[in-house]
């Protein structure tokens, strides 16, 4: 896969009156400038050619604290500028030292302003997370023209990508991922109170670690923080997240908190098991579940009884990342990555292999040694 980033032009954010004052209140991030390396001279990331000596500029960001140096002329993976609902405007992957792959998101301070808050808010939110499953933020700066962040490029692409035409994968590696998954959502819920928002497969990033995939949870853009007491809920501001993956208590336009994360987990995994959604239409989601026999006569019992878990209705019978975490369905399948699939053969099946979540650390160590 070529792109780390695609836009989320289906997300919904919340709150059309603008973010919260108290989470813009405490912006502090590093004033910085981009330069062309060429003639020294600042300029905009949006400028394709320098406007003074009129080479395609290889770009610098230089900050009281430190020093980024872009190789080569960066990549567009996506420009929003003109009439896009994302979150963030601009998108490149560039090349730092070492050779190493970055992607670049930038919010032009002259455009919309909605788009700029909200990717100082999730750079915010971002440079607090350090998991294996989550997407790390490398360097976030301010200059005279954009608000700017730089994340890893994960060369696996995102899940959605790597899926293509094909919306499964086996039972044993949809165990692996959401293991994974669950993971950094019970980090983010339960020690950060922090609740992602858009959990979907554009939004989970996949890094090649040795035979198997590690997935990282990215694109903090609609994320919130959640009240430290409980019910640990927030206010409704606005219909939020992807269609397809809003929970009900938000379609409800009632307060919400970090099962909304949990649901949209649940459809994701309900969808790679089965190659079906489990509500139609999406928005739906006050249905039955229904479990058709001819798709779930090769999963196991355990697996239909944690996606019913997660996919409550109601959110004090939803599961939270750690009693999903402790469901009997992570118990059926060993730590050693299958060489095989273990699934009969369907062409609506893709062949993805995933580390079992107890093996992350050490495959990922053994990458950047």
């Amino acid at each position: 896969m070529t792109a780390m980033v695609h836009p989320a032009a289906d997300s919904l954010k919340a709150s059309p009156e603008g973010p919260c004052p108290e989470k813009s209140s405490n912006w502090k991030v590093e004033s910085a400038e981009v330069l062309c390396r060429t003639c020294c001279t600042p300029i905009s990331l949006a400028d394709r050619v320098c406007p003074f000596c009129e080479s395609a500029p290889a770009f610098s960001v230089s900050g009281n604290n430190s020093y980024v140096k872009l190789k080569g002329v960066l990549r567009v993976l996506y420009d929003g500028r003109y009439g896009s609902a994302d979150a963030c405007n601009l998108i490149y992957v560039g090349t730092v030292d070492q050779n190493r792959k970055v992607v670049v998101k930038a919010a032009r301070l002259d455009g919309d302003d909605l788009e700029v808050e909200t990717l100082r808010q999730e750079i915010q939110i971002q440079r607090r997370l350090t998991h294996d499953h989550i997407v790390p933020l490398l360097y976030a700066a301010e200059t005279p023209t954009e608000v700017l962040l730089l994340e890893p490029f994960a060369s696996g692409g995102d899940l959605h990508a790597a899926l293509g035409s094909q919306r499964m994968i086996s039972e044993v590696q949809a165990s692996h991922l959401c293991e994974q998954l669950l993971s950094g959502l019970r980090y983010l819920h339960e020690e950060e109170f922090i609740l992602h928002g858009d959990v979907k497969p554009r939004n989970i990033f996949l890094v090649p670690a040795g035979h198997a995939l590690v997935a990282q949870l990215g694109d903090f853009g609609l994320a919130r923080e959640c009240p430290h007491k409980a019910p640990f809920l927030c206010q409704f501001e606005g219909i939020q997240g992807s269609h397809g993956y809003i929970a009900p208590e938000i379609l409800a336009e009632e307060a919400y908190g970090f099962g909304v994360d949990i649901f949209a987990l649940g459809v994701m995994i309900f969808t790679l098991l089965t190659g079906y959604e489990p509500f139609y239409p999406p928005s739906n989601v006050t249905a039955p579940l229904e479990f058709d026999e001819s798709s779930w006569e090769d999963l196991s019992k355990e697996s239909e009884s944690f996606v019913t878990g997660l996919l409550q209705q109601r959110l004090q019978e939803r599961f939270n990342a750690s009693s999903a975490l402790a469901h009997e369905w992570f118990l059926l399948f060993g730590d050693d990555v299958p060489t095989k699939p273990s699934s009969p053969w369907s062409p609506l099946r893709k062949d993805l292999c995933f580390h079992p979540a107890c093996k992350v650390r050490e495959a990922l160590a053994s990458v950047e040694s």
